[in-house]
């Protein structure tokens, strides 16, 4: 499988500005879940416009809650290996792939995603679970990203995303899996610090 050599997330969850195109329709065993599901991740967008402006401190705790990181963490990492791990290795390298993920983020969206829009192209609902596919387009290129969604009695969270049919997740697990065929878990987290340290040390994000 080809490898998408985007920042994990960035080029999906994370807008600057954006503006609405017409929607296509779109059909739905539960529009009301449907309906629900678009306004929040509107909602999300407006906050993301603002990561690097004078309210970035509540659009930055917006964006990095709407992701269930726990789950992020567990599908990236893979089943087999989230399991081999005790739980202070599960939960450090869930704290530095979220730290890694949004100080790179928040560097980037305000200026990439400059004069985009985009449109609902269809929900696909499965109980709480929802994956809206959005057509996004930027001067003269366009792309399918596809939102995986699902709601709890917190709210709605992001876990997953696609590129042109080709998941992030699965994208990065196989990265990883590959790395600790050759080296161990304890490498991997000492990479993940000194990615995080050199994030923080340039001042970024």
């Amino acid at each position: 499988m080809r490898y998408v050599r985007i920042p994990f997330f960035v080029a999906a969850m994370l807008f600057a500005t954006i503006s609405f195109a017409a929607e296509t329709e779109a059909t739905s065993a539960n529009p009301e879940l449907e309906a629900s599901a678009k306004e929040w991740l509107v909602k999300l967008f407006e906050a993301s416009k603002k990561v690097n402006g004078p309210e970035q401190k509540a659009a930055r705790a917006h964006i990095e809650n709407s992701l269930d990181w726990d789950e992020v963490a567990r599908t990236c990492l893979g089943d087999a290996e989230w399991k081999k791990q005790a739980g202070k290795n599960r939960t450090e390298f869930r704290n530095l792939l979220k730290e890694v993920i949004v100080r790179t983020a928040f560097t980037r969206m305000d200026k990439f995603w400059d004069g985009a829009t985009y449109a609902w192209e269809k929900a696909t609902i499965e109980g709480k679970r929802v994956t809206l596919r959005t057509k996004f387009s930027l001067k003269e290129d366009s792309y399918l990203l596809d939102y995986y969604m699902e709601k709890s009695k917190s709210g709605w969270h992001i876990t997953d995303l696609a590129f042109e049919d080709l998941r992030y997740s699965v994208n990065i697990s196989e990265q990883l899996n590959s790395y600790l065929k050759e080296k161990n878990f304890g490498n991997l987290l000492t990479n993940l610090r000194k990615k995080r340290d050199g994030l923080i040390g340039g001042k970024k994000g």
